[in-house]
């Protein structure tokens, strides 16, 4: 069964506080605060697997660096709105312009760095609420929005996310957990060392070693660790909705960085993908990935590939490839660390999925997070699972409104093992 207790995780300037709720079963635990209903900690047995900050400063970029949205719910809209307007219905709306001239992850003031009324549930489950009123960050329409938290058996964590709206608005929700399966202090190259020393009095033969038992699925999980996130909605007027998830992994470890992304090999089961222009918003086609850096149908390493993917400065994987249209659940891809040997699978009933390199992490070294772990460009990756980003500005992609009486689903799982 799942325990979950409360303690304070400091306070905002205008003295409102901080809660940190802990949700434990089993080999898992994980922490979250109310503060953009951001997972601050999730920890395999004894190891934290989830980059992050010490305080809450670090996650209102008052220390540390600019916080890229660490662990955090993002809305109203996660991904990028071309231009920084929509029409829905015949009207224009103009949003906020937070990345070049588009718009990205809700606006200036999103869901990330925003209070949330958090409840605990039947003993078992957590559930934050938020009211996103009209007329927040440019978007139409007041949002009634809960995200729920629960841990099951098998070493998964649930994330279940669900809205109302008064007016026709475009929703996309997601968490920006950033991962690193080595744990939060295993260091530049992903290693955990032990140190063993002693004296004697004695001659006397010794011999020490660690016997611990590992699988980073949870204790309950057996060969494989499922993580699985279902998504659910009702609306009360037309409106696009489009959630994701944008959690930054690193197979080789917390702290692995570049070098450790480098050495993650990847198996895609997409083999289409919408193109971008230079500004990252898809030009309306769905092109194949044959004979382009995108093909990874076929097992690649990314430091093969990274160098020659376009982006300049910030180069690297930062679009979304084509899965299938249909609504069952289909794989995404396959993902294996070389040196620590450890793979996930990502599977979801969505028409797409982001592939993020984590190409924006700067390179200055300004980013500082738990225990002073540094984070840098590649550091992560992310598997964004999705209708097509921009797609309420674009006619040929899948929609993403959802009209009165109708019910938006999204379920993503995620399945860590060891080879």
């Amino acid at each position: 069964m799942t325990s979950i207790t409360e303690d304070v995780f400091g306070s905002l300037e205008d003295g409102r506080q901080i809660t940190r709720y802990t949700l434990c079963r089993g080999d898992l635990s994980v922490q979250i605060i109310n503060y953009g209903a951001t997972i601050t900690s999730l920890k395999v047995g004894d190891i934290d697997i989830l980059l992050g900050f010490d305080n809450i400063e670090g996650y209102q970029s008052k220390t540390g660096g600019r916080n890229p949205y660490m662990g955090a719910v993002i809305g109203r809209v996660g991904n990028r709105i071309a231009e920084a307007k929509f029409t829905l219905d015949g009207k224009e709306y103009v949003l906020a312009q937070n990345n070049g001239p588009n718009a990205l992850h809700g606006g200036l003031v999103g869901f990330d760095k925003v209070m949330w009324r958090g409840n605990i549930v039947n003993q078992d489950k957590l559930v934050f609420s938020y009211i996103s009123k009209d007329g927040e960050e440019g978007y139409p329409g007041d949002v009634l929005v809960n995200v729920c938290y629960s841990l099951e058996e098998d070493g998964k964590l649930r994330i279940e996310y669900s809205g109302m709206v008064t007016a026709a608005t475009p929703v996309n929700l997601t968490n920006h957990s950033y991962f690193n399966l080595g744990g939060h202090g295993a260091g530049a190259k992903g290693k955990f060392r032990i140190e063993y020393s002693g004296m004697v009095t004695a001659a006397t033969p010794v011999n020490l070693t660690n016997h611990s038992y590992f699988n980073l699925g949870g204790h309950g999980a057996g060969a494989k660790g499922k993580f699985r996130i279902e998504y659910s909605g009702m609306v009360t007027a037309a409106t696009p909705v489009n959630l994701t998830n944008h959690s930054y992994f690193n197979l080789g470890g917390h702290g692995a960085g570049a070098k450790g992304l480098e050495n993650h090999v990847v198996t895609m089961s997409c083999r289409s993908y919408t193109p971008v222009s230079d500004k990252l918003i898809p030009t309306g086609e769905i092109a194949s990935v044959e004979g382009t850096v995108f093909d990874l149908t076929q097992p690649t390493r990314l430091g093969d590939v990274l160098g020659n993917c376009p982006g300049g400065d910030n180069n690297g994987f930062d679009h979304n490839f084509v899965v299938h249209d249909d609504d069952k659940l289909n794989k995404v891809c396959r993902i294996e660390q070389l040196d620590t040997k450890i793979w996930m699978e990502c599977w979801t009933d969505q028409p797409g999925c982001q592939f993020y390199t984590g190409n924006f992490i700067p390179q200055d070294g300004s980013l500082v997070g738990k225990g002073g772990s540094v984070y840098k460009k590649h550091a992560g990756f992310c598997l964004e699972t999705q209708i097509h980003p921009d797609a309420v500005n674009q006619e040929k992609f899948p929609s993403p409104v959802i009209r009165p009486g109708e019910q938006y689903k999204h379920t993503t799982e995620f399945i860590f093992g060891q080879a």
